[in-house]
């Protein structure tokens, strides 16, 4: 069970749990007291002002223990600070940790968080992965780098233990009701992802109204494109987004792991809510982060065919013209309906590689729709092989009626938008046939897809039951 400990000191304030630990320091208070630090330049420790307006202040607090029990696989860390005037590069931080307080690695810093849509802070970092074997880390503050005695008031350290051992809720993938798939336009078959609780997000997203989506913004999520275990780094992208970052839930609707997974983000009952994700330009749009840092570095495979499977979907279902220029209110700005976070927003997210992507993503996606998501009969001219389903959308019965060659080894199967086989049959005619569909009657409402199969040729159709209300 998660539990809280809050220590409220004259300088400094510790959050602790077995999962979460968090300092925030109030600079003033803290560097008053000369125990807590080990070094300074250039600044009144009474006052938390530069002494030479023209020259840079510096302070470095003694080594701190990392208070988090049985790590696993990792440590993520991000920090946030406040300063009276919110301008960019007056102040830069670095840390580095230790296993014992005496032998350190080298000092890193904290990369700005260039996403951030501001709240409480002024600035914050993106998150930075370390080994769980650290137990302690310092903290060196430069400041006053415009030279123009803005120094910093507030900071924030928030480390986070995603852990392997979280008791996960049951996992709800694909638990979309299909009484309201059926009443979409859409009949593209639906990617396998990840659901919140298979993750152990610790919160249901907050429920939305449901928005008109008009457009999707690809962003990456800038740290390593390796690790333990993906579901601890979206974890801890959900701890970062609403500790670090104030968010009320993790910043994007979607995010898709190097390795092809999909995982649920900001997604309550089937309904995106609105992100953190785009320049306070949230509204009608859907956030989708590739895990990983994408400047230079391609994304995989996989993860490209997960990206292409999603954006068909969520496409078909908002009947979104991959390739088109519409206005997109939120930002009051013409946009293409799939886009990159840099060409609305100041930021070089989603990374120069992937940014690069974007107009053959379009025209895979804009294939796809035209190539999985229909409503009419196929026929294989070469084979000769025929199909229709009949009454289309139907209710009770279904029937398919068409022609397979003669003496040739045939049958049909039906399958589910996910793509799970429901029902197969080898058909023992060959040439002419109507056959009726046992058990139709037993399928829940929703979209289908019939597949007829002969030697090496399948052709398929899209077949909708509807919810009849009783």
């Amino acid at each position: 069970m998660k539990f809280g400990i809050t220590f409220t000191l004259m300088m400094i304030a510790l959050s602790l749990s077995s999962q979460s630990f968090t300092e925030d320091i109030e600079v003033k208070h803290f560097i008053s007291v000369k125990s807590n630090l080990i070094a300074s330049d250039n600044l009144d420790l009474t006052t938390n002002l530069s002494i030479d307006q023209l020259k840079n202040t510096a302070f470095t607090i003694t080594p701190r223990p990392i208070q988090l029990n049985g790590t696993t696989p990792f440590i993520s860390v991000s920090a946030a600070w406040y300063e009276t005037n919110d301008k960019p590069g007056n102040t830069t931080l670095a840390i580095r940790f230790s296993t014992n307080g005496s032998a350190w690695d080298s000092w890193t810093d904290f990369k700005l968080y260039d996403h951030f849509e501001k709240g409480r802070f002024t600035e914050t970092s993106t998150q930075m992965y370390i080994d769980k074997k650290y137990t302690y880390y310092q903290l060196q503050v430069n400041s006053n780098l415009l030279h123009e005695r803005l120094n910093i008031h507030a900071i924030l350290i928030n480390f986070y233990n995603p852990g392997y051992d979280l008791k996960a809720c049951s996992n709800s993938v694909n638990r979309y009701d299909q009484r309201r798939v059926s009443t979409e336009s859409c009949t593209c078959f639906k990617p396998n992802y990840v659901s919140r609780a298979k993750w152990n997000c610790l919160y249901v997203a907050t429920p939305t109204a449901k928005q008109a989506i008009t457009h999707i913004i690809l962003h990456h999520s800038g740290g390593p494109a390796l690790s333990a275990s993906w579901e601890a780094t979206v974890l801890s992208l959900w701890n970062t987004s609403t500790i670090t970052y104030g968010y009320t839930d993790i910043a994007y609707n979607w995010l898709i792991a190097p390795d092809g997974t999909i995982y649920e983000g900001r997604v309550y009952n089937g309904i995106e809510s609105p992100g953190d994700h785009f320049c306070n330009a949230d509204a009608q749009t859907i956030g989708i982060c590739m895990l990983g840092s994408y400047d230079d570095q391609q994304i995989t495979l996989k993860a490209k065919s997960a990206l292409i499977q999603l954006l068909t979907w969520k496409s078909c279902l908002w009947e979104l013209n991959p390739e088109e220029i519409t206005h997109l209110a939120s930002l009051g700005s013409l946009q293409r309906t799939i886009e990159g976070h840099r060409l609305g927003c100041q930021t070089a997210c989603p990374g120069d590689s992937l940014q690069s992507l974007i107009p053959r993503l379009r025209s895979a996606v804009n294939t796809e729709l035209k190539r999985t998501c229909f409503s009419t009969p196929i026929y294989d001219q070469k084979a000769t092989l025929q199909m229709t389903c009949y009454p289309n959308p139907s209710t009770h019965q279904l029937y398919l009626n068409g022609y397979v060659p003669q003496n040739q080894l045939s049958y049909y199967q039906i399958l589910s938008m996910d793509g799970r086989i429901l029902k197969s049959k080898t058909l023992t005619v060959s040439g002419s046939f109507n056959e009726k569909v046992k058990g139709w009657d037993q399928f829940k409402p929703g979209v289908y897809f019939v597949l007829l199969t002969e030697s090496n040729h399948t052709i398929r159709q899209k077949v909708i039951k509807l919810y009849i209300e009783n």
